[in-house]
């Protein structure tokens, strides 16, 4: 039975987004992990040490998701402006990634 929430692929790819915000609008409310928020009329230094701090923590999170569905072939990694992932995998793998902890959304 079909997934209401889960289009089918075509092409098996799809965009993750994780429950994290992004970069550039993350506000610093996990313990231990500076602000990254861009005020408005200001840039994003990426050699910032709490960018590439939270950086890290996204990262920690996408392993931690994608772990659990070992089906799914990571593509790219989305941080700045996005909190996510594009990656390669089964309709039934969408379906399982989509019901874990710290996925918000899935996209074709």
């Amino acid at each position: 039975m079909a997934d209401p929430e889960v289009k089918r692929s075509g092409t098996g790819s799809y965009i993750v987004q994780l429950d994290d915000s992004p970069v550039a609008e993350y506000d610093g409310d996990i313990a231990g992990l500076a602000a990254t928020k861009v005020a408005p009329g200001s840039k994003l230094l990426k050699t910032a040490a709490p960018v590439v701090n939270y950086v890290k923590h996204l990262a920690g999170e996408r392993d931690q998701v994608l772990k659990k569905v070992p089906g799914v072939k990571k593509l790219y990694d989305y941080n700045y402006t996005y909190s996510g992932f594009s990656a390669e995998m089964s309709y039934e793998d969408a379906v399982k990634l989509l019901e874990e902890v710290g996925v918000k959304e899935l996209a074709v």
